[in-house]
């Protein structure tokens, strides 16, 4: 978990996580999804963290407030990608 490193303080008021503040939401070869929520500003966060090919070293590209708990990340990753006919039915119904 030396990757969330990087992560060790809130991008709202700059207060420092927990460890118990950052959770793995998924965990693939090259990249992970985490989940950090700061005890101080109550905000949570989601971030990807592509693992460095050379020496190990870690990056985050992509970090985006959510309102979404740890649970509740967990359970978007779970569901079936909106298909086409799925963006079409709604389109249709407005």
């Amino acid at each position: 978990m030396n990757e969330v490193n990087l992560l060790m303080k809130c991008s709202i008021c700059g207060k420092k996580y927990g460890k118990k503040s950052i959770n793995i939401v998924q965990n693939k070869k090259d990249s992970m999804l985490v989940h950090v929520n700061c005890d101080f500003c109550r905000s949570s966060s989601l971030a990807v963290i592509n693992k460095g090919i050379q020496n190990n070293d870690s990056i985050v590209t992509l970090g985006i407030l959510t309102d979404l708990d740890y649970e509740e990340a967990c359970n978007v990753l779970r569901k079936d990608p909106i298909s086409f006919d799925d963006v079409l039915d709604i389109y249709e119904c407005h």
